[in-house]
């Protein structure tokens, strides 16, 4: 079974808490999405979700929030896919860097998160189990 880790990003601005979501290129699917990526050999799940968040935003945060919740499912190939969700919260804006999987990122306060706002209605429960926690943090 392949393993996936999904890491929704939540900045505490002083006007909102906002999620910050990202668009993948048209190639990729040109849908909207939490980071993802894939846990590489002899890495576990919170080093993967760091690295992904590293390598696809630019931002380099220490220990992420694991919200204990995972799914599987199938990928567009038919393997099966375990897929682990952690909370990056970031304390202040800070600037992105996308990678080239992404053409476009948005920031939107939390209370303006639609299920629409999402490829994959995993991704929009993923955000709302972050939401959950940041409040709380």
């Amino acid at each position: 079974m392949k393993r996936k880790v999904q890491v929704v990003i939540i900045e505490n601005t002083s006007e909102a808490l906002k999620l910050i979501k990202f668009r993948l290129t048209p190639e990729r699917g040109g849908f909207w999405q939490n980071i993802t990526g894939s846990v590489d050999e002899g890495e576990d799940y919170p080093e993967a979700a760091r690295r992904e968040l590293f390598e696809e935003t630019g931002l380099s945060l220490g220990p992420l929030t694991d919200l204990d919740f995972s799914f599987n499912f199938k990928d567009r190939w038919g393997d099966e896919v375990s897929e682990r969700v952690y909370l990056a919260l970031v304390k202040s804006p800070r600037l992105i860097k996308l990678s080239s999987e992404h053409d476009l990122y948005r920031r939107l306060p939390l209370e303006h998160v639609r299920p629409d706002d999402f490829g994959f209605s995993s991704s929009y429960e993923a955000f709302l189990k972050a939401k959950l926690k940041a409040n709380y943090s």
